[in-house]
C-alpha cells in the first residue's frame, strides 16, 4: 500500500520537537486533521510516538471535519486498535492497520485521532508550531471530543490505496428526491442535497429516476435532468474544429490524464464546451494544457483546457450528445417531457410524454445521450408504441424491466410486454388485454420473479408470460370502488418485503399524505389493512441494497420529507418531533353462537397475555383492550364494529402468562364478535391463546 497523505517533518525525525501525551483515561485524545489528496481507502494509520508505561490499548480513528470550526466531529468512519506492549520506550514510527479500509474524498478535510485507555502510555511526536503542516492543524481533547484544542502539529503518515478492498468491488449511494430537488448519500445513512438540483425539479407531477452508467436519470413533467456521480468534468472555451464523439479518448499533454468522452454540451467548434468522461488514470488534467484524441472517424481532436479537473456529482440537463444549447440534433432528438423512465438492456427507456402519451423512445444501447432512430444497426435507438398493427395504441401508465430480458408496459387498459432487443430480433406480445396497470409505482417483482400490480379490479400477479390473476378479488371484492383512487389524487406504491415476506401495498392521497395500506402476508395469503400517520404516507418505496448492513433495509418516502423504516423495537410511530401511538387490533368473528339463527350467551372470556415467565430475550406484553360486540344479524354487527362503539362487553387484561385475563360477563345475541387491540403510546401486545364459552338459547321471537 502506498502512502498518500502524511506530515513527516521536513526530513524524517529522529525526535520530535515536541510531544503530546494521551491523558485523562479514556477521554484523552489527540491527532491531526488533514485534506485528502486523492479519493481513496485508507489501510493504515502511521504516528511518531514512543510508549511510556506499559499496558493498555491504542485505538485510532478516522473522523470527518466540521467545516464551520475546523475540528473533528464525532462521526467516526472506522477505527482500529494495536495492542501497545510491541511499541518502543523510544520514538518510532508505528502502524495500526484497519481490517475494514476507510473510504475518503479528494479535496474534504478528516482527523486522525489516536486515544488510549490508560493514563500517559502513550506520547505523540509533534512539531512546536501548529502552521507547519499547511493541510490541517494538530488538535487534543480532554472530554472525549466534546470541546477541540488546536496544538502543535502532530506527525502523521495515512497509507492507502485507490481501489475498494478485496471484499467489496463496489459502493452505492442512495439517491432520493423530495421537494424539488435530488438528494444523495454523502456518508452512510446521511443525506445531503445536490445543491444545484434546488428547484430543477417538478415533484407535483410524477417523477421517475433510475440509475444507468453511474448516473441518476430523471424524468418528469418539465423534462429531463441527469445526477451524474461516475464521470469527471473538464471544460474549454475553444472546442477546435472537430469536436469528440462518444467514447473518444482524450489525452493531457501535460498532465498524461486520460478520460474516455461520455457527453458534451455543444458540437460547435471553436465555442466553449463542457466534456463529462469517465477517467482512465488517477492523473488529473490541468489549466490551459492541450488535450487530443481521434474521432471514431479518423479525425483529429485537438483543444485546450481552461480550467482544472473536476470532480463530481454533477447535476446537468439530459439532452442528446451535444445539445445542451438546443441548436443541434446530430444525436437525434428526445421528447420535451415524458415522466416515465427505466433502464432495459444497456438502453434508457422513456415514455408517457404528454404530447404522445402511447409513444415509447429508446436510447442507443451503452449511451443515454444518442436518440438517432434511423441508425438501423442493432444498438441504435428506436421508438414505438404497444398496439396491434393499424391501432393507435394505449396510454402508457408504468415501464417495468425484468433484468435484460423482458420490459413490460402498464397501460391505462393493456398490458403488453417486449421480449428481448427491439432491434435484434425482439417481439412485442400481449401480457392481458382486459387490466391495466394504476400508475408507475404500482408495481414489484416478489419471490420467484412474480409481477404484483395494482390493476382494474384490485391487486394483480402474474408470470411474464403468464396470465394475471385477481388476488384481492375474494378478501376485499370492492376495493377498487370503495378507494375511489385516480392518478390526479393519489399515489399508489407497491414492494416486497423480503424480510417479511410479503407485498406491501400503499395508497396515498397526493394533498395531505392521508392514507389506506394493505399488507398481503405471502405466508398465509391473507390481506391486512394498515393506516399510518399523515406525515408517514408513503410516496415511494425501497429495498437499499446498502453496503453498510446497518441501512440494508426496506425505506418509505414519506409525506413530510423524512425516509423511514420499519423497526420491531419501536412501539410507536415516529412523525417527526413526536411520537404517535400505534393503534393495533385484531377482530375474531362474526361468530354464529346458535344454529339455525338461535340465540345463545358468549361469556367466561379468558386471554393468556403472552410473557409472564422467568427468563427468555423477549419483554412481556403490555395490557390487552379487549370488546364484546354481538347484534341479531352479521350485517349490524359489522356496523357497529366500523363505529367502535357500545360493546357489550369491555376490558383490560393486563396480567402476563397463563392466567391472563377473564371476565365471566355474558352477551345475548345470534352472531359475535371480540375485538383485541392496544393503543397507548410506547406499547405493544401479544397474545397467547383466546377461549370463551358459548350456551345456546332458544330462536329469536
Amino acid at each position: 500500500m502506498a502512502k498518500i497523505d502524511s506530515y513527516d517533518g521536513i526530513t524524517a525525525p529522529s525526535a520530535p520537537y515536541s510531544f503530546i501525551s494521551l491523558t485523562s483515561t479514556g477521554a484523552g485524545w489527540a491527532g491531526e486533521t488533514f485534506i485528502a489528496s486523492q479519493t481513496y481507502y485508507i489501510t493504515s494509520v502511521w504516528f511518531y510516538l514512543l510508549r511510556v508505561n506499559t499496558g493498555g490499548i491504542l485505538t485510532v480513528v478516522v473522523t470527518t471535519v466540521n467545516s464551520a470550526t475546523d475540528k473533528p466531529t464525532t462521526t467516526v468512519l472506522g477505527s482500529s486498535t494495536l495492542d501497545v506492549s510491541g511499541i518502543s520506550t523510544g520514538y518510532s514510527w508505528v502502524e495500526v492497520p484497519f481490517a475494514t479500509p476507510v473510504k475518503i474524498t479528494k479535496g474534504t478535510k478528516y482527523g486522525v485521532i489516536a486515544k488510549h485507555n490508560i493514563t500517559n502510555v502513550i506520547k505523540l511526536g509533534c512539531t512546536s508550531s501548529d502552521a507547519v503542516y499547511t493541510n490541517g492543524h494538530g488538535v487534543s481533547t480532554v472530554n472525549s471530543g466534546s470541546t477541540w484544542t488546536v496544538i502543535s502539529d502532530v506527525y502523521f503518515r495515512v497509507y492507502g490505496s485507490y481501489s475498494p478492498p478485496s471484499d467489496q468491488r463496489y459502493t452505492k449511494k442512495l439517491v432520493a428526491i423530495a421537494g424539488n430537488s435530488l438528494w444523495y448519500e454523502s456518508v452512510a445513512g446521511t443525506m445531503s442535497e445536490l445543491t444545484a438540483s434546488s428547484g430543477d425539479i417538478d415533484t407535483s407531477g410524477i417523477v421517475s429516476i433510475f440509475e444507468a452508467y453511474q448516473k441518476v436519470m430523471v424524468c418528469d413533467i418539465s423534462g429531463f435532468k441527469v445526477a451524474d456521480f461516475g464521470n469527471k468534468k473538464i471544460t474549454t472555451a475553444d472546442l477546435g474544429l472537430n469536436p469528440p464523439h462518444p467514447g473518444t479518448v482524450l489525452t493531457g499533454d501535460t498532465s498524461g490524464a486520460i478520460m474516455v468522452v461520455d457527453y458534451i454540451t455543444n458540437l460547435d467548434g471553436n465555442e466553449a464546451c463542457i466534456i463529462y468522461g469517465k477517467k482512465v488514470n488517477l492523473n488529473e488534467f490541468s489549466s490551459g494544457e492541450t488535450v487530443t484524441g481521434t474521432n471514431d472517424d479518423e479525425t483529429s481532436v485537438s483543444f485546450s483546457t481552461n480550467a482544472a479537473e473536476v470532480g463530481g456529482p454533477f447535476w446537468y440537463d439530459w439532452t442528446v450528445f451535444g445539445g445542451a444549447d438546443g441548436t443541434h440534433s446530430d444525436y437525434g432528438t428526445m421528447p420535451s417531457t415524458a415522466p416515465l423512465g427505466c433502464l432495459y438492456r444497456g438502453r434508457a427507456v422513456i415514455g408517457g410524454s404528454p404530447a404522445n402519451p402511447n409513444q415509447w423512445y429508446m436510447s442507443r444501447q451503452g449511451c443515454m445521450f444518442d436518440f438517432v432512430f434511423t441508425a438501423g444497426d442493432a444498438q441504435s435507438a428506436v421508438a414505438g408504441n404497444n398496439a396491434d398493427a393499424g391501432e393507435l395504441g394505449d396510454i402508457l401508465t408504468a415501464l417495468i424491466p425484468f433484468k435484460d430480458d423482458f420490459l413490460v408496459f402498464g397501460c391505462a387498459n393493456t398490458l403488453w410486454y417486449l421480449a428481448g432487443d427491439p432491434m435484434a430480433g425482439g417481439q412485442l406480445n400481449e401480457l392481458d388485454l382486459t387490466t391495466g396497470m394504476f400508475g408507475p409505482q404500482s408495481w414489484c417483482f416478489g419471490d420467484g420473479g412474480t409481477l404484483y400490480f395494482w390493476g382494474a379490479n384490485g391487486i394483480y400477479r402474474t408470470t411474464i408470460p403468464g396470465t394475471p390473476e385477481c388476488i384481492s378479488q375474494m378478501s376485499l371484492p370492492s376495493l377498487v370502488e370503495d378507494k375511489n383512487v385516480s392518478v390526479s389524487t393519489h399515489r399508489i406504491t407497491m414492494i416486497y418485503d423480503r424480510i417479511r415476506v410479503g407485498i406491501l401495498v400503499c395508497i396515498t392521497r397526493v394533498e395531505d399524505g392521508s392514507n389506506s395500506n394493505y399488507w398481503y402476508s405471502l405466508k398465509t395469503g391473507g390481506f391486512f389493512p394498515e393506516v399510518y400517520p399523515d406525515e408517514c404516507g408513503a410516496f415511494s418505496l425501497s429495498n437499499y441494497d446498502s453496503t453498510d448492513t446497518t441501512y440494508r433495509k426496506l425505506l418509505i418516502g414519506c409525506n413530510d420529507g423524512y425516509i423511514r423504516t420499519f423497526d420491531e423495537a419501536t412501539k410507536s410511530d415516529n412523525v417527526g418531533a413526536t411520537d404517535e401511538a400505534i393503534d393495533s387490533y385484531v377482530t375474531f368473528g362474526p361468530i354464529n353462537l346458535g344454529k339455525d339463527k338461535g340465540e345463545a350467551n358468549i361469556g367466561s372470556i379468558d386471554i393468556v397475555v403472552a410473557g409472564g415467565f422467568t427468563g427468555g430475550s423477549k419483554s412481556d406484553s403490555n395490557d390487552i383492550d379487549y370488546s364484546v360486540f354481538t347484534s341479531l344479524n352479521a350485517e349490524n354487527l359489522k356496523e357497529q364494529l366500523d363505529a367502535g362503539s357500545d360493546p357489550r362487553i369491555s376490558g383490560v387484561a393486563s396480567i402476563s402468562g397463563p392466567r391472563g385475563g377473564t371476565n365471566r360477563r355474558t352477551a345475548r345475541g345470534v352472531y359475535a364478535c371480540i375485538k383485541l387491540g392496544n393503543n397507548t403510546v410506547a406499547e405493544t401486545w401479544g397474545m397467547e391463546s383466546l377461549s370463551f364459552v358459548i350456551n345456546k338459547h332458544g330462536k329469536v321471537k
